[in-house]
């Protein structure tokens, strides 16, 4: 913007040469302008003498622009009676030392804070005989300055000039600029390239519209040559129009319960433009408008520049589920401005269980099932209260465990419950569970079973046990047990009794197994049979030598096999348990399987099936020699096999006896010496047992023998 040119103090001195005469005083004014600012007028009051002379007046300008003086100024001063003069400025000179600033028509520069001098000229005399002075033309331009206040950007205000001449001669064609935010109005202005003639006057139209808000400045100059330069101040403040903001721009309400209203949000809505707005109008848009509502409003029918109201919205969700809007306060002027309004409606606490109903099936009497699960399920939107649960219906079912804390929205927790049955047959019942005005409930079903009954029976004096524990039969044969309980039955023989079979239930279980488990899946009845025992005695004969063997009660007659007759061929017998059996043998042996024996006899306690054995012994014999029949130092005597050899027979060397296995076939030979020779076997049981040849003399031992060899010496002639 531009500054203002102005004259601080104009001081008048005058010094003239003077008579008699009294001054006269006079007033005029001097039209003072810059190249940068409007005209600037300062006043001159003059005492002026009749005499002419020359006049300086001292002039201090307060600070500005340079100034641009019009020269030469004339003034005519009305003197005394019908006298007139002339005051001419015709210079103006820097710090009083004459130096001319600006003459004529070419502008002149001062410094801010400088004294100039205006020459001042007076002439009396030329006044007496007037001159006539040279036409010219005078253009005045009012106002000089002109304020146009408050427009808003975009809008524009008009002031009208006027344009004058006072000179006495006709100016040139005008010439007519606005600069700035200003401009003239065409088509209004009726001096531009137009002369304006002495004394007459022209208007000028010109438009504000400013494009940027705060003070603007501007001149509006005419001109003409002639005419001169006249320019006007022109100002104006440039303002905003009316504009809305709405603050803040958005609001999340959260969660709110259907049916309820949240607390109010509170939005500001400015003007921040520096005109007052339309009326204000306050609308809810968007498909789910109708879940918020407006709470309050300052809000006037206008607002004004930077004025602001406030408008609250609360948020009253009819339905659950995210709800969003918008907020928008308009006014023209002032445009729209809008709010994005978002919250969620809150479903309340709402409880479901899955699954809505458990069967627990077939439980016996005095069990209790395994325990069944339930979920609970807080399907609502906030937390529900602490879960309460209650029950109804057969008193058969028990809560295990259940809910107890606060749920949050989607939260769950487990119910369980166990079946224990009372009563056989169908049962039934349901638990609730209850937050507030919610609730689940639990359906709960199943059938109470009774026992089975488990029925033995036994033959042949043995008896039935069970595991568990119920049977013991002899006296308990029957007891009821829980459906599908697996029962072992063991049977149990006394002595002398063993298990024959397996019946009933237990049909497929072999007589050797002394256990049947039988599951009870129903009803199940086992026979069980036992018979006294009858060991069997096996007796076998072997060995060398027959043997025969005998018992009394029963009779057992055995031999090896070749005995005679077939009685002896009884080798095998039955008798009743704990019988004691006493066996005899006809030869020497030894016994096996014998529970006392002696070479002879043999005792076994018949408990169990034996076996006893009977292997014979053959017997020893001894061969003696008689060494009465031979003298010492006679001939030989060995034995084939071999067993028996001394030489010479009878001597030291020969023992006295000697052993052989009984039935042992034996040949004993008899050899002479150099003195003897055999002579015959003498008294000897060779030709009886075995019979006698030569020399040799063989028999079958059975028997001690005593052998009686012979010998002779010979004799030499």
């Amino acid at each position: 913007m531009r500054g203002w040119l102005g004259l601080g103090a104009l001081i008048a001195m005058l010094a003239v040469g003077c008579g008699d005469a009294e001054p006269k005083r006079t007033q005029f004014f001097v039209r003072i302008e810059a190249d940068n600012a409007p005209a600037s007028i300062a006043r001159i009051d003059l005492e002026i003498e009749r005499a002419a002379g020359i006049v300086t007046v001292p002039i201090q300008p307060s600070a500005g622009a340079p100034p641009v003086l019009t020269l030469p100024l004339t003034r005519e001063v009305q003197l005394d009676g019908d006298e007139t003069g002339a005051v001419v400025v015709t210079a103006i000179a820097r710090d009083g030392a004459g130096s001319e600033l600006s003459r004529g028509r070419e502008p002149g520069t001062i410094i801010a804070g400088e004294t100039l001098t205006l020459v001042l000229v007076f002439g009396r005399d030329s006044v007496a005989e007037p001159q006539p002075l040279p036409q010219h033309a005078e253009l005045v331009l009012t106002p000089v300055a002109q304020d146009f206040g408050l427009v808003a950007l975009g809008a524009s205000a008009d002031a009208t000039f006027t344009v004058e001449n006072r000179g006495d001669g006709d100016s040139g064609a005008l010439e007519v600029h606005a600069a700035g935010d200003f401009a003239v109005v065409g088509g209004r202005d009726d001096c531009a390239g137009q002369p304006l003639v002495a004394g007459s006057a022209c208007t000028v139209l010109v438009r504000f519209a400013p494009t940027l808000a705060g003070a603007r400045g501007g001149t509006l100059t005419i001109s003409g040559a002639p005419g001169g330069e006249q320019p006007a101040a022109l100002t104006g403040t440039g303002v905003t129009r009316g504009a809305l903001e709405l603050t803040p721009p958005s609001h999340a309400f959260g969660g709110q319960l259907v049916g309820g209203a949240s607390a109010a949000a509170s939005f500001t809505v400015r003007n921040s433009g520096d005109t007052p707005t339309g009326a204000l109008e306050v609308a809810l848009g968007g498909s789910q408008a109708a879940d918020f509502e407006v709470a309050t409003s300052t809000c006037g029918p206008a607002l004004a520049g930077g004025a602001s109201c406030i408008v609250s919205v609360r948020l009253r969700p009819s339905s659950a589920g995210a709800k969003t809007a918008s907020l928008s306060i308009s006014a023209s002027p002032g445009g729209v401005a809008p709010a994005a309004l978002t919250g969620a409606g809150l479903a309340p606490a709402r409880l479901t269980a899955t699954p809505a109903s458990h069967s627990f099936g077939t439980v016996d009497l005095t069990r209790s099932s395994a325990a069944l699960t339930w979920t609970v399920t807080n399907a609502g939107d906030v937390d529900s209260t602490a879960p309460v649960l209650s029950a109804t219906g057969d008193a058969d079912f028990t809560t295990v465990s259940g809910c107890t804390a606060v749920l949050a929205p989607r939260g769950s927790c487990t119910v369980q419950v166990s079946f224990a049955p009372t009563q056989v047959g169908a049962r039934s019942g349901r638990i609730t569970i209850s937050a507030g005005p919610s609730s689940a409930a639990l359906a709960l079903t199943g059938t109470g079973r009774g026992p089975n009954l488990l029925q033995v029976s036994t033959t042949g004096g043995g008896s039935v046990t069970s595991q568990p524990a119920g049977i013991s039969c002899g006296s308990d044969c029957s007891e009821s047990y829980l459906h599908g309980t697996a029962v072992d039955l063991s049977a149990s023989a006394p002595a002398g009794v063993r298990l024959l079979a397996w019946g009933g239930a237990c049909a497929s279980v072999a007589a050797t197994t002394s256990v049947c488990r039988v599951t009870l899946d129903a009803a199940r009845d086992v026979t069980v049979s036992f018979e006294a025992i009858r060991p069997v005695l096996t007796v076998v004969p072997s060995g060398p030598v027959e043997a025969r063997i005998t018992a009394d009660q029963p009779r057992i007659e055995c031999s090896q096999a070749g005995a005679t007759g077939p009685e002896w061929r009884s080798c095998v017998q039955a008798y009743p348990y704990g019988q004691v059996v006493n066996l005899r043998a006809g030869a020497g042996g030894s016994w096996t399987g014998c529970d006392q024996s002696d070479a002879t006899t043999c005792r076994v306690t018949m408990t169990a099936d034996r076996t006893v054995s009977y292997r014979t012994v053959q017997p020893v014999f001894t061969v003696t020699i008689d060494h009465t029949l031979y003298p010492f130092g006679a001939g030989s005597l060995v034995s084939i096999p071999a067993g028996l050899s001394c030489w010479p027979a009878g001597s030291l060397l020969c023992p006295a006896s000697f052993t052989f296995t009984g039935g042992t076939a034996v040949t004993f030979r008899a050899g002479g010496s150099s003195s003897y020779q055999f002579r015959d076997w003498g008294a000897t049981p060779c030709a009886s047992v075995g019979g006698a040849t030569g020399n040799e003399c063989s028999m079958t031992i059975n028997s001690d023998v005593v052998l009686r060899p012979a010998y002779q010496r010979f004799f030499n002639p």
